[in-house]
Protein backbone atom coordinates (compact mmCIF):
# COMPACT_ATOMS: atom_id res chain seq x y z
CA UNK A 1 0.00 0.00 0.00
CA UNK A 2 1.41 3.59 -0.96
CA UNK A 3 1.08 6.25 1.92
CA UNK A 4 0.43 9.61 1.73
CA UNK A 5 2.80 11.39 3.39
CA UNK A 6 1.55 15.03 5.27
CA UNK A 7 2.90 18.65 4.64
CA UNK A 8 6.12 19.84 6.01
CA UNK A 9 5.93 22.80 8.32
CA UNK A 10 7.29 24.99 5.87
CA UNK A 11 4.60 23.54 3.09
CA UNK A 12 1.84 23.98 5.34
CA UNK A 13 2.35 27.44 5.87
CA UNK A 14 2.76 27.90 2.82
CA UNK A 15 -0.73 26.68 2.21
CA UNK A 16 -1.84 28.69 4.77
CA UNK A 17 -0.60 31.93 2.70
CA UNK A 18 -2.05 30.76 -0.17
CA UNK A 19 -5.44 30.40 1.28
CA UNK A 20 -4.91 34.10 2.49
CA UNK A 21 -3.66 35.85 -0.15
CA UNK A 22 -7.03 33.78 -2.53
CA UNK A 23 -8.99 35.31 0.80
CA UNK A 24 -7.90 38.70 0.67
CA UNK A 25 -8.39 39.07 -3.24
CA UNK A 26 -11.78 37.40 -3.26
CA UNK A 27 -13.47 39.09 0.16
CA UNK A 28 -14.08 42.87 -1.54
CA UNK A 29 -15.36 40.99 -4.38
CA UNK A 30 -17.71 39.11 -2.03
CA UNK A 31 -18.56 41.74 0.07
CA UNK A 32 -18.90 44.37 -2.76
CA UNK A 33 -21.89 42.62 -4.36
CA UNK A 34 -23.22 42.67 -1.29
CA UNK A 35 -22.86 46.00 -0.40
CA UNK A 36 -24.27 47.13 -4.59
CA UNK A 37 -27.09 45.10 -3.79
CA UNK A 38 -28.17 46.54 -0.42
CA UNK A 39 -27.41 50.08 -2.53
CA UNK A 40 -30.41 49.17 -5.04
CA UNK A 41 -32.62 47.26 -2.66
CA UNK A 42 -32.12 50.58 -0.72
CA UNK A 43 -32.83 52.65 -4.20
CA UNK A 44 -35.55 51.22 -4.75
CA UNK A 45 -37.27 51.14 -1.03
CA UNK A 46 -37.00 54.89 -1.49
CA UNK A 47 -38.64 55.26 -4.40
CA UNK A 48 -41.46 53.05 -2.89
CA UNK A 49 -42.03 54.76 -0.13
CA UNK A 50 -42.08 58.52 -1.93
CA UNK A 51 -44.80 56.48 -4.31
CA UNK A 52 -46.36 56.00 -0.48
CA UNK A 53 -46.39 59.31 0.72
CA UNK A 54 -47.45 60.94 -3.04
CA UNK A 55 -50.74 58.56 -3.23
CA UNK A 56 -51.01 58.79 0.16
CA UNK A 57 -51.59 62.68 0.08
CA UNK A 58 -53.03 62.70 -3.43
CA UNK A 59 -56.18 60.53 -1.71
CA UNK A 60 -55.85 62.81 1.39
CA UNK A 61 -55.45 59.58 3.16
CA UNK A 62 -56.44 60.16 7.22
CA UNK A 63 -57.32 63.50 6.07
CA UNK A 64 -54.22 64.76 5.86
CA UNK A 65 -51.25 65.78 3.49
CA UNK A 66 -48.08 62.97 3.84
CA UNK A 67 -44.44 63.60 3.33
CA UNK A 68 -41.26 61.85 3.31
CA UNK A 69 -38.10 62.67 5.63
CA UNK A 70 -34.38 62.54 5.09
CA UNK A 71 -31.88 62.91 7.62
CA UNK A 72 -28.14 62.66 7.37
CA UNK A 73 -27.65 61.90 11.21
CA UNK A 74 -24.41 62.62 12.76
CA UNK A 75 -25.02 60.90 15.90
CA UNK A 76 -27.85 57.78 15.24
CA UNK A 77 -28.07 55.68 11.52
CA UNK A 78 -28.98 58.24 9.19
CA UNK A 79 -32.63 57.44 8.12
CA UNK A 80 -35.75 58.23 6.26
CA UNK A 81 -39.37 58.12 7.32
CA UNK A 82 -42.92 58.70 5.85
CA UNK A 83 -45.27 60.80 7.61
CA UNK A 84 -48.50 62.44 7.65
CA UNK A 85 -49.10 66.29 8.44
CA UNK A 86 -47.08 69.40 7.68
CA UNK A 87 -43.81 68.49 8.42
CA UNK A 88 -42.11 65.60 9.67
CA UNK A 89 -41.76 67.26 13.22
CA UNK A 90 -45.17 68.35 13.70
CA UNK A 91 -46.74 65.07 12.07
CA UNK A 92 -47.41 61.40 12.43
CA UNK A 93 -44.45 58.92 11.97
CA UNK A 94 -45.65 56.34 9.67
CA UNK A 95 -42.43 54.05 8.48
CA UNK A 96 -38.87 54.79 9.50
CA UNK A 97 -35.82 52.95 7.79
CA UNK A 98 -32.52 53.40 8.99
CA UNK A 99 -29.73 53.12 5.94
CA UNK A 100 -27.48 49.78 6.23
CA UNK A 101 -23.92 50.22 7.58
CA UNK A 102 -22.37 49.55 4.12
CA UNK A 103 -24.70 52.86 2.59
CA UNK A 104 -24.08 56.89 3.58
CA UNK A 105 -26.39 59.62 1.82
CA UNK A 106 -24.06 61.34 -0.61
CA UNK A 107 -23.36 65.08 1.06
CA UNK A 108 -23.35 66.85 -1.67
CA UNK A 109 -27.40 66.40 -1.89
CA UNK A 110 -28.14 65.71 1.98
CA UNK A 111 -25.21 67.44 3.85
CA UNK A 112 -23.82 65.87 7.05
CA UNK A 113 -26.35 66.59 10.33
CA UNK A 114 -28.89 68.10 7.82
CA UNK A 115 -32.28 67.11 6.83
CA UNK A 116 -34.68 66.92 4.04
CA UNK A 117 -38.70 67.62 4.50
CA UNK A 118 -40.44 66.68 1.00
CA UNK A 119 -44.39 67.21 1.16
CA UNK A 120 -46.91 66.04 -1.24
CA UNK A 121 -49.71 68.24 -2.56
CA UNK A 122 -52.70 66.80 -1.39
CA UNK A 123 -54.65 67.30 -4.21
CA UNK A 124 -52.21 67.05 -7.41
CA UNK A 125 -49.65 64.62 -6.11
CA UNK A 126 -46.89 67.11 -6.88
CA UNK A 127 -44.55 67.72 -4.65
CA UNK A 128 -43.16 71.55 -3.86
CA UNK A 129 -40.22 71.30 -5.52
CA UNK A 130 -37.78 68.97 -7.35
CA UNK A 131 -35.57 67.32 -4.61
CA UNK A 132 -32.14 64.97 -5.81
CA UNK A 133 -31.08 62.24 -2.95
CA UNK A 134 -27.68 59.99 -3.38
CA UNK A 135 -26.56 57.35 -1.73
CA UNK A 136 -23.19 55.40 -2.09
CA UNK A 137 -21.69 52.32 -0.65
CA UNK A 138 -19.05 53.61 2.10
CA UNK A 139 -16.47 50.98 1.20
CA UNK A 140 -16.81 51.73 -2.54
CA UNK A 141 -17.80 55.73 -2.97
CA UNK A 142 -17.49 55.64 -6.61
CA UNK A 143 -20.75 53.33 -6.67
CA UNK A 144 -23.48 56.01 -6.42
CA UNK A 145 -27.04 55.78 -6.70
CA UNK A 146 -29.91 58.74 -7.04
CA UNK A 147 -33.18 59.13 -6.46
CA UNK A 148 -35.02 61.81 -7.78
CA UNK A 149 -38.63 63.38 -6.53
CA UNK A 150 -39.96 65.49 -9.28
CA UNK A 151 -41.84 68.43 -8.42
CA UNK A 152 -43.86 67.15 -11.39
CA UNK A 153 -45.08 64.52 -9.20
CA UNK A 154 -42.67 61.42 -10.88
CA UNK A 155 -39.96 59.73 -8.56
CA UNK A 156 -37.41 58.30 -10.06
CA UNK A 157 -34.28 56.46 -9.84
CA UNK A 158 -30.39 55.61 -11.31
CA UNK A 159 -28.39 52.73 -10.42
CA UNK A 160 -25.16 51.85 -11.42
CA UNK A 161 -24.53 50.10 -14.19
CA UNK A 162 -23.03 46.42 -14.15
CA UNK A 163 -18.88 47.34 -14.69
CA UNK A 164 -17.41 45.02 -17.70
CA UNK A 165 -16.26 41.85 -15.93
CA UNK A 166 -18.58 41.12 -13.55
CA UNK A 167 -19.57 37.28 -12.90
CA UNK A 168 -23.30 36.37 -13.79
CA UNK A 169 -24.14 36.30 -10.52
CA UNK A 170 -22.76 39.95 -9.65
CA UNK A 171 -25.33 41.03 -12.61
CA UNK A 172 -28.37 39.51 -11.35
CA UNK A 173 -27.69 41.68 -7.75
CA UNK A 174 -27.17 44.60 -10.42
CA UNK A 175 -30.68 43.51 -12.42
CA UNK A 176 -33.25 42.09 -9.91
CA UNK A 177 -33.31 45.16 -7.22
CA UNK A 178 -33.83 47.89 -9.87
CA UNK A 179 -37.60 48.83 -9.88
CA UNK A 180 -37.03 51.55 -12.88
CA UNK A 181 -34.77 49.70 -15.20
CA UNK A 182 -33.70 47.05 -16.51
CA UNK A 183 -35.21 44.09 -16.57
CA UNK A 184 -33.51 41.03 -16.71
CA UNK A 185 -33.78 37.32 -17.99
CA UNK A 186 -32.08 34.97 -15.72
CA UNK A 187 -31.23 31.50 -16.09
CA UNK A 188 -31.86 29.17 -14.01
CA UNK A 189 -28.17 28.55 -12.58
CA UNK A 190 -28.30 32.39 -12.05
CA UNK A 191 -26.64 33.23 -15.60
CA UNK A 192 -27.64 36.62 -16.94
CA UNK A 193 -29.22 35.90 -20.27
CA UNK A 194 -30.83 39.26 -21.64
CA UNK A 195 -31.71 43.05 -20.73
CA UNK A 196 -34.80 45.01 -21.38
CA UNK A 197 -35.38 48.47 -21.07
CA UNK A 198 -31.41 49.91 -20.47
CA UNK A 199 -32.16 53.19 -21.24
CA UNK A 200 -35.20 55.53 -19.58
CA UNK A 201 -37.73 57.05 -21.40
CA UNK A 202 -40.89 57.00 -23.28
CA UNK A 203 -39.76 55.76 -26.74
CA UNK A 204 -40.44 52.23 -27.80
CA UNK A 205 -38.99 49.74 -25.48
CA UNK A 206 -37.58 52.34 -22.84
CA UNK A 207 -39.55 52.97 -19.33
CA UNK A 208 -39.84 55.11 -16.69
CA UNK A 209 -40.77 53.32 -13.57
CA UNK A 210 -41.45 49.61 -13.87
CA UNK A 211 -44.16 48.40 -11.80
CA UNK A 212 -44.95 44.85 -12.81
CA UNK A 213 -44.42 42.23 -15.64
CA UNK A 214 -46.43 39.16 -16.25
CA UNK A 215 -45.35 36.61 -18.77
CA UNK A 216 -48.10 35.00 -21.74
CA UNK A 217 -48.36 31.55 -22.81
CA UNK A 218 -45.92 32.34 -25.99
CA UNK A 219 -42.96 33.66 -23.55
CA UNK A 220 -44.16 36.94 -24.15
CA UNK A 221 -43.13 39.50 -21.62
CA UNK A 222 -45.89 42.23 -20.52
CA UNK A 223 -44.66 45.43 -18.70
CA UNK A 224 -46.33 47.83 -16.44
CA UNK A 225 -44.76 50.82 -17.57
CA UNK A 226 -46.25 53.34 -14.82
CA UNK A 227 -45.23 56.72 -15.88
CA UNK A 228 -45.18 56.43 -19.50
CA UNK A 229 -49.35 55.20 -18.80
CA UNK A 230 -49.00 52.10 -20.93
CA UNK A 231 -48.16 48.45 -21.37
CA UNK A 232 -45.67 47.25 -23.04
CA UNK A 233 -44.82 44.00 -25.20
CA UNK A 234 -41.38 41.95 -25.60
CA UNK A 235 -40.50 38.70 -27.24
CA UNK A 236 -38.49 36.17 -25.00
CA UNK A 237 -35.41 37.73 -26.28
CA UNK A 238 -36.22 40.96 -24.76
CA UNK A 239 -37.33 43.08 -28.67
CA UNK A 240 -40.25 45.34 -28.47
CA UNK A 241 -43.39 44.20 -30.31
CA UNK A 242 -46.34 46.73 -29.02
CA UNK A 243 -47.85 48.21 -26.75
CA UNK A 244 -51.44 48.87 -25.08
CA UNK A 245 -52.93 51.64 -23.28
CA UNK A 246 -52.37 53.92 -26.27
CA UNK A 247 -55.69 54.35 -28.27
CA UNK A 248 -55.61 57.04 -29.93
CA UNK A 249 -51.68 56.90 -30.50
CA UNK A 250 -50.40 58.90 -27.74
CA UNK A 251 -50.39 57.51 -24.25
CA UNK A 252 -51.33 60.00 -22.26
CA UNK A 253 -52.92 59.67 -18.60
CA UNK A 254 -56.35 59.10 -19.40
CA UNK A 255 -60.10 57.66 -18.33
CA UNK A 256 -61.36 56.47 -21.65
CA UNK A 257 -62.20 53.15 -22.67
CA UNK A 258 -58.29 51.46 -23.46
CA UNK A 259 -56.73 54.28 -21.48
CA UNK A 260 -54.49 54.08 -18.61
CA UNK A 261 -53.21 56.45 -15.91
CA UNK A 262 -50.66 54.80 -13.83
CA UNK A 263 -50.90 51.24 -14.24
CA UNK A 264 -49.80 48.74 -11.53
CA UNK A 265 -50.48 45.14 -11.49
CA UNK A 266 -51.27 43.09 -14.02
CA UNK A 267 -52.49 39.01 -14.92
CA UNK A 268 -53.28 37.00 -17.87
CA UNK A 269 -55.74 34.39 -18.11
CA UNK A 270 -56.14 31.10 -19.48
CA UNK A 271 -57.85 32.67 -22.84
CA UNK A 272 -54.83 35.24 -23.20
CA UNK A 273 -56.19 38.23 -21.91
CA UNK A 274 -54.65 41.10 -20.37
CA UNK A 275 -55.65 42.44 -16.96
CA UNK A 276 -54.34 45.77 -15.84
CA UNK A 277 -54.51 47.61 -12.43
CA UNK A 278 -55.75 51.23 -13.93
CA UNK A 279 -54.21 52.53 -10.52
CA UNK A 280 -55.00 56.68 -11.18
CA UNK A 281 -58.24 55.36 -12.18
CA UNK A 282 -59.30 53.13 -9.71
CA UNK A 283 -60.58 50.32 -11.80
CA UNK A 284 -59.43 47.41 -13.72
CA UNK A 285 -59.23 46.89 -17.30
CA UNK A 286 -59.60 44.16 -19.59
CA UNK A 287 -57.60 43.70 -23.10
CA UNK A 288 -57.89 41.26 -25.40
CA UNK A 289 -54.35 38.83 -26.21
CA UNK A 290 -53.61 41.33 -29.48
CA UNK A 291 -53.76 44.14 -26.63
CA UNK A 292 -57.23 45.52 -27.87
CA UNK A 293 -59.55 46.98 -25.36
CA UNK A 294 -62.51 44.66 -24.01
CA UNK A 295 -64.03 46.00 -20.85
CA UNK A 296 -63.67 47.27 -17.67
CA UNK A 297 -64.78 47.45 -14.02
CA UNK A 298 -64.43 49.22 -10.76
CA UNK A 299 -64.82 52.75 -9.76
CA UNK A 300 -62.94 54.87 -6.85
CA UNK A 301 -64.61 54.42 -3.09
CA UNK A 302 -65.24 51.64 -0.50
CA UNK A 303 -68.10 50.01 -1.46
CA UNK A 304 -68.65 46.86 -2.52
CA UNK A 305 -66.29 46.39 -6.51
CA UNK A 306 -65.06 49.86 -5.61
CA UNK A 307 -61.29 50.74 -5.12
CA UNK A 308 -58.97 53.18 -3.63
CA UNK A 309 -55.75 53.29 -5.37
CA UNK A 310 -55.85 49.09 -6.21
CA UNK A 311 -52.32 48.15 -6.23
CA UNK A 312 -52.24 44.62 -7.96
CA UNK A 313 -53.97 41.50 -8.78
CA UNK A 314 -53.89 37.94 -9.26
CA UNK A 315 -56.52 34.95 -11.51
CA UNK A 316 -57.27 32.12 -10.17
CA UNK A 317 -57.93 28.60 -11.28
CA UNK A 318 -61.49 29.59 -11.90
CA UNK A 319 -60.80 32.37 -13.58
CA UNK A 320 -61.85 34.69 -10.87
CA UNK A 321 -59.78 37.90 -10.23
CA UNK A 322 -58.72 39.15 -7.18
CA UNK A 323 -57.60 42.74 -6.12
CA UNK A 324 -55.55 44.21 -3.67
CA UNK A 325 -57.69 47.06 -3.04
CA UNK A 326 -54.54 49.32 -0.56
CA UNK A 327 -56.79 52.10 0.60
CA UNK A 328 -59.68 50.32 1.71
CA UNK A 329 -57.26 47.19 3.73
CA UNK A 330 -58.81 44.70 1.72
CA UNK A 331 -58.66 42.31 -1.15
CA UNK A 332 -61.88 42.09 -3.54
CA UNK A 333 -62.75 38.94 -5.56
CA UNK A 334 -64.98 39.15 -8.73
CA UNK A 335 -65.89 36.92 -11.62
CA UNK A 336 -64.51 37.01 -14.99
CA UNK A 337 -67.45 39.44 -16.07
CA UNK A 338 -65.94 41.86 -13.55
CA UNK A 339 -68.76 41.32 -10.87
CA UNK A 340 -68.28 41.62 -7.67
CA UNK A 341 -68.13 38.14 -5.49
CA UNK A 342 -66.38 38.95 -1.95
CA UNK A 343 -63.45 40.46 -0.02
CA UNK A 344 -60.65 39.53 2.21
CA UNK A 345 -59.29 41.61 5.35
CA UNK A 346 -62.26 42.72 7.11
CA UNK A 347 -62.70 39.96 10.06
CA UNK A 348 -65.37 42.49 11.91
CA UNK A 349 -67.23 43.81 8.93
CA UNK A 350 -65.49 46.93 8.42
CA UNK A 351 -62.37 46.79 6.60
CA UNK A 352 -59.85 49.43 8.85
CA UNK A 353 -56.36 48.84 8.59
CA UNK A 354 -55.04 46.92 11.33
CA UNK A 355 -52.78 43.82 12.37
CA UNK A 356 -55.57 41.32 14.04
CA UNK A 357 -55.47 38.06 12.64
CA UNK A 358 -57.23 38.57 9.26
CA UNK A 359 -56.78 42.35 9.01
CA UNK A 360 -54.74 44.16 6.47
CA UNK A 361 -52.87 47.22 6.23
CA UNK A 362 -52.65 48.56 2.77
CA UNK A 363 -51.89 44.96 0.46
Amino acid sequence: MKHLRGFTLIEALLVVGIIAIIAAISLPFLLGGSHQADLNATTQQIVAAAREAQSQSANQTKAAEWGVYFSNATTTAPFYAVFQGPSYASGTVESVYNLPSSLAFVTSTLPLGSTENILFNPISGNAATTTVIQLYVVSQPSLISTVTISGSGETSAAVPTTPAGNTPTSTVLYATVNAVHPIVKISTDGTALSFIGMVEGGKNGEFNQVNSLVSDASGNIWVADYDNNRIEEFNSAGTYIAQLGCPSGACTAGSGNGQLNSPEGLAIDASGNIWVVDWGNSRVEEFGPSGSYVSKFGSFGSGNGQFNSPEGLAIDASGNIWVADYGNNRVEEFNSAGTYIAQLGCPSGACTAGSGNGQLNHP
